[in-house]
């Protein structure tokens, strides 16, 4: 499983959006869903249905999102039937956007950052 995030500016902070790519073995993880969650209010939305993971999802949220909602969890399925009641094999959370994570104003060159990273990581994935 590799995750590779970046930051897509927008015109102002509110179309700013936090981009994140998810290539999975689907083998081992054949579904994968987001959460956001605050950890004070227990207040939680979906950000992402469970999704099949055979090609490189991608996951996009709103920056000013983080504020409210800080906790991200992506939540990694062995199989459909094991999305549906919500037992997933392994829960990867971030609590903001790691501080790390590039900002980019042109969609193409995010995308062919998050493609680099996702082949340096050794996932053999090409970006959507």
């Amino acid at each position: 499983m590799v995750l590779a995030w970046a930051v897509l500016r927008g015109q102002s902070e509110a179309a700013t959006t936090v981009v994140v790519h998810i290539a999975a073995d689907p083998q081992r993880y054949a579904v994968v869903s987001a959460l956001a969650s605050n950890p004070f209010s227990q207040r939680k939305q979906a950000l992402l249905a469970p999704t099949p993971t055979g090609s490189v999802v991608e996951l996009r949220v709103p920056r000013a999102q983080f504020a409210d909602l800080p906790r991200s969890e992506l939540r990694f399925y062995a199989s459909t039937s094991d999305a549906q009641v919500d037992a997933p094999s392994l829960v990867v959370f971030y609590l903001g956007v790691p501080d790390t994570t590039p900002e980019f104003a042109a969609e193409a060159a995010m995308n062919a950052y998050l493609a680099d990273r996702l082949a340096r990581a050794g996932s053999g994935s090409k970006a959507p």
